[in-house]
């Protein structure tokens, strides 16, 4: 519940509501903004890979370093841990 809480707080702008990569910036956004719904690469990428994209950002896209605008390492698990569940087949 609080991954989904920062999420819905966070990274819908350009993830989108339904963690499609279909926010209402990502139009304007390239590369667009991850699909976080598609189980094949969430599988394939660990726990470390996702923390660190999220609090590090991710070089060459417009995924920004969240820690530099408040987020916890706490936050950032909570954050992984929904994007797990909300993808079958973990």
């Amino acid at each position: 519940a609080r991954g989904e809480a920062t999420y819905l707080k966070r990274c819908t702008g350009c993830h989108g509501r339904k963690a499609d990569g279909k926010g209402p910036s990502a139009l304007d956004i390239l590369p667009r903004p991850r699909n976080l719904r598609n189980a094949p690469f969430v599988r394939s990428a660990g726990d470390r890979r996702l923390l660190e994209s999220i609090l590090y950002g991710v070089q060459g896209t417009a995924m920004p370093p969240w820690i530099d605008y408040g987020l916890s390492r706490n936050d950032a698990g909570d954050l992984v841990n929904y994007i797990r569940n909300i993808n079958p087949g973990r």
